[in-house]
């Protein structure tokens, strides 16, 4: 059973689009345990570390984080990116993305069938851009489901 809680309070804490965010995300899709080793994001892969993932220099003025994974989309930056993720973990589900008073919000929504019944899975989000308030709501509807 996935936790999606430490996802959601990265997204919850995102204030822009963030690359190492994104491969959090993706972590979080494949269900990956990511690790730091140093300056290192390391994939770990039954306790040992397999594959360094992305590299953090700390910087004189900011801390800089770069992946060479270039199969890792943009999903904090990339509205595309984020609802063909959203299709594909959600099947068949109703998106909606909206600013208000200067907010992105978002909701995701999908029909689930177990035992001949319907079950209705939904999440929401506000974030500071439009992917990752969808980001949000698309992490919160898989939680519901898990916690279901």
């Amino acid at each position: 059973m996935a936790d999606y809680t430490p996802i959601i309070s990265r997204l919850e804490k995102a204030d822009r689009a963030d690359r190492e965010l994104d491969v959090f995300v993706y972590a979080a899709v494949y269900g990956w345990e990511l690790a730091y080793n140093r300056n290192n994001l390391l994939i770990a892969d039954t306790g040992k570390f397999r594959e360094c993932i992305g590299t953090i220099d700390p910087g004189k003025h900011q801390r800089n984080f770069s992946t060479g994974r270039d199969d890792i989309p943009r999903y904090t930056d990339s509205l595309d990116a984020t609802i063909a993720l959203c299709e594909r973990m959600l099947a068949e589900c109703d998106l909606r993305v909206e600013k208000w008073c200067g907010e992105y919000l978002a909701s995701a929504e999908y029909v689930a069938s177990a035992d001949g019944d319907d079950l209705i899975f939904a999440g929401s989000g506000k974030g500071a851009t439009p992917a990752i308030a969808l980001l949000l709501a698309l992490f919160r509807a898989l939680q519901e489901q898990e916690s279901d």
